[in-house]
């Protein structure tokens, strides 16, 4: 029998995966870190994009066009849904399809 015990938390990434796991349609990362797993989600955010952070030089009272219409962009950022601890170390991670599942999502084959 062998006993260890981490000094140092996981820090590096060994393993990633992408892959709808939460839900049908999500967009999941999947990542492993040694003996940690961690699920992200990634969430849109719609952004107003004022005229002079386009272009500080251009002054947008005095034009009518295109630069002085106010645009929108979409920017994307990852949300931790949770971490995982594992029993020894994550060599792979896999992710699988599943025929009949429940929710309609993805399985994830992790080997230690």
């Amino acid at each position: 029998m062998q006993c260890y015990t981490e000094l140092v938390a996981p820090t590096a990434v060994s393993n990633a995966v992408a892959l709808p796991f939460i839900a049908p349609g999500a967009t999941n990362l999947v990542v492993a870190k040694t003996s940690l797993l961690q699920v992200f989600t990634l969430k849109t955010i719609a952004t107003d994009i004022k005229p002079s952070s386009v272009n500080p030089n251009v002054d947008t009272g005095a034009i009518e066009g295109p630069e002085s219409i106010h645009r929108v962009e979409n920017t994307a950022k990852l949300v931790l849904l949770g971490e995982y601890p594992v029993s020894g170390t994550i060599t792979s991670l896999q992710r699988v399809k599943a025929s009949n599942t429940k929710t309609g999502a993805e399985a994830l084959l992790v080997s230690t």
